[in-house]
């Protein structure tokens, strides 16, 4: 259906709205913004094997008390959304809303999570 290259968004945000898979007029005009305003394309420069994954520790805490006096907070940044700080911290998006008491998907910047 699509033969864009991986790295031409314009293309894509503009084929997906000749698709059919957009509904506002605007759409390419929006992603486009989108990308460029948080420079998401200079994620395509990055090659896989230069990308570093966030290391995992696997050991198993014996003392579990000890966790719950260990609490790690996160200040919201610009640019945050729930989905992108549960993957920088390893962590549903589910457990952060129930360890925030939050609601709905809504954070503000300068806002403090409880990480752990």
């Amino acid at each position: 259906m699509f033969s864009y290259g991986v790295k031409e968004y314009k293309k894509w945000a503009r084929g997906l709205k000749d698709a059919g898979y957009a509904t506002d007029p605007k759409y390419p005009e929006k992603l486009i913004k989108i990308i460029e305003d948080y420079q998401l394309h200079e994620f395509d420069k990055i090659k896989e094997k230069d990308f570093k994954y966030p290391k995992i520790d696997k050991k198993i805490d014996k003392n579990p008390e000890e966790i719950k006096d260990k609490t790690v907070l996160y200040e919201v940044q610009k640019g945050d959304t729930l989905y992108s700080i549960s993957k920088r911290f390893m962590i549903s998006i589910e457990d952060l809303k129930n360890r925030n008491g939050l609601k709905d998907y809504t954070i503000s910047i300068g806002q403090k999570l409880i990480i752990k």
